[in-house]
């Protein structure tokens, strides 16, 4: 395996290797085991040394090739906002550096990625040599060959992924498809969860305002935002503050948690919730449909009750992050939800025009039942990351994707900490962030995006950069202590045969328009919520029922 991160001397495997490639080079010449050739750049299958599959997987040295050469990679453009991925990031040079590749970028955004390569796999020519593939229904793409089995060639070209397969056989085990293969993967972001996750947050300067302190129920929730809603709370004489401002269905569904539904914070008015994450597991482990349950409704009587009262804001189904954003800086909201470190973010951004302001972290609010809940991510995210069929060399692509995913020094570069003496530096044998980015007044992440670090690639989180990234901050101790009571399972990411994907492609197609049509008009009171038997009835006679069953045969074999 590669690792030339050892004891805070990054080089001195390195060396190492590169006086073992030269003998091995050596005896390839003069036993005529092989040799490479020396085509020109672009031809990533003539510059890779070709030998006989071993038993274990091949120990790969760098640079993995002898000319340059080019991977082409679709994905989700830098979520930076002020850089795209085409513009050499620093990172992106340096492991072009250490591998002798280069990565042709083929970048959409986030909301556009989806219906662009699925157009792209529909036509079914000049795929790129690697691809993130769409949310939905990923193993459609195997089956029509669209995508590489990667089994084989982990198992020759791979040994980092399969030390990690070896350590962590949950992982191996949730990439596995019926058919007994691997043909993609899998971001493993669950470290994050320690501190940073889905989750309300207010102003706590604003409620001090009030003669309020931090809200603890649902109730209390509802009490403080009417009391930002009937106060001048930024004090311009104006009736412009929107007590809760969101920016999108999904968050809104955070509150949904103190009411036991687990409903998905990725939710939106235009895709909707996948059907993983449409589903939840009772005690006795007993599968359903969140949004058929009667908590459900009353999940949606109080958000009816927020969303005409005023509370939140009402262009909150077709709401940006920009949006909010520009909303939380002029100082007219007092509370939101998503990604909870966001708050010591805004509280320094906005101390430079207002010294008082002050977003903080709360425990999640405990609902008429007493449910009290967070959302645990799942150890496997759903960034999903393949090798096309029009890969010219995908051992190498195997190789490279080795790197970069699974080996120390891959996850160093790429995932969290980027290049030392730049981002990070060796402290007592251990990476430490600089302050270019632990000072920027944007927030770490600002930083990391521009230097194209914890990109949509593959990748695996590290622990331990988030008690950097984020426990220099006040907000960061409840959030860890509230991790650590609070956190409620999600329902496991199981891969269909292809008989249920395409029952179940067919039914959640309609299921999910009409789900998320629904909700929207209840919440903004366009639908009475007495029609919520009506709404039951109607996916019912759409097939929910039938979805559900082959949820519960799913859960059954793979929960064994």
């Amino acid at each position: 395996m590669i690792n030339i991160f050892n004891g805070g001397t990054i080089f001195m495997k390195r060396i190492v290797l590169i006086l073992l490639a030269f003998v091995l080079l050596f005896s390839f010449f003069v036993t005529g085991c092989g040799s490479a050739s020396n085509n020109e750049e672009g031809s990533i299958a003539a510059t890779t040394v070709k030998t006989a599959a071993p038993a274990e997987p091949e120990q790969y040295f760098l640079p993995l090739v002898n000319a340059p050469a080019t991977i082409t990679f679709a994905t989700t453009e830098n979520a930076s906002g002020t850089v795209t991925m085409s513009q050499n990031l620093p990172v992106w040079v340096e492991l072009e550096k250490r591998t002798g590749i280069k990565v042709k970028w083929q970048c959409t955004s986030s909301k556009d990625y989806d219906q662009t390569i699925q157009t792209r796999l529909a036509s079914g020519t000049n795929l790129p040599d690697i691809l993130r593939l769409p949310q939905q229904n990923p193993l459609t793409y195997a089956d029509n060959k669209e995508v590489i089995p990667l089994t084989d060639l982990i198992n020759q070209y791979a040994p980092d992924i399969v030390q990690l397969f070896k350590d962590k056989p949950e992982v191996r085990n949730g990439l596995i498809t019926p058919d007994g293969n691997i043909y993609w993967i899998a971001s493993i972001l669950s470290a994050r969860s320690v501190v940073n996750y889905p989750a309300p947050i207010y102003r706590k300067d604003w409620a001090s305002k009030v003669g309020l302190g931090a809200p603890q129920t649902i109730d209390d929730w509802y009490n403080m935002l009417r009391k930002f809603k009937e106060s001048d709370m930024n004090g311009n004489g104006k009736d412009d503050e929107i007590p809760l401002y969101l920016s999108g269905l999904g968050e809104l569904n955070i509150f949904a948690w103190s009411y036991g539904l687990m409903l998905s914070p990725n939710d939106s008015s235009t895709n909707g919730a996948t059907d993983n994450d449409s589903y939840q597991v009772d005690s006795n482990d007993k599968v359903y449909f969140l949004y058929t349950d009667p908590r459900f409704k009353e999940f949606l009587t109080e958000m009816n009750k927020w969303y005409t009262e005023g509370l939140v804001n009402k262009e909150l189904f077709n709401t940006t992050n920009d949006d909010l954003t520009a909303v939380v800086m002029a100082n007219q909201t007092g509370a939101s939800a998503g990604f909870n470190m966001i708050a010591p973010q805004w509280t320094t951004n906005m101390q430079q025009t207002i010294p008082d302001a002050y977003w903080d972290t709360v425990y999640p609010p405990k609902g008429p039942g007493g449910e009290q809940h967070l959302l645990q991510e799942r150890p496997l995210s759903s960034e999903l990351y393949a090798i096309s069929r029009d890969c010219k060399d995908p051992g190498l692509v195997v190789k490279w994707l080795d790197y970069v995913f699974a080996s120390e020094d891959g996850q160093i570069l790429i995932g969290n900490y980027g290049i030392e003496g730049d981002t990070y530096t060796m402290v007592n044998g251990e990476p430490q962030l600089t302050d270019k980015v632990i000072k920027d007044p944007r927030g770490t992440g600002a930083v990391q995006w521009e230097e194209g670090i914890n990109c949509a690639v593959p990748r695996i989180l590290m622990s331990g950069i988030f008690a950097q990234r984020f426990g220099i901050f006040p907000q960061a101790a409840l959030s860890m202590d509230a991790a650590s009571k609070f956190y409620l399972q999600m329902f496991p990411n199981i891969i269909p045969t292809k008989e249920e994907s395409d029952t179940i492609t067919g039914i959640m197609a309609d299921i999910n328009t009409y789900r998320v049509e629904m909700e929207t008009k209840f919440i903004n009171g366009t639908e009475p919520l007495s029609n919520f038997d009506q709404y039951v009835s109607k996916l019912n006679s759409i097939g929910i029922d039938q979805v559900t069953q082959i949820k519960q045969q799913q859960y059954d074999r793979t929960s064994k």
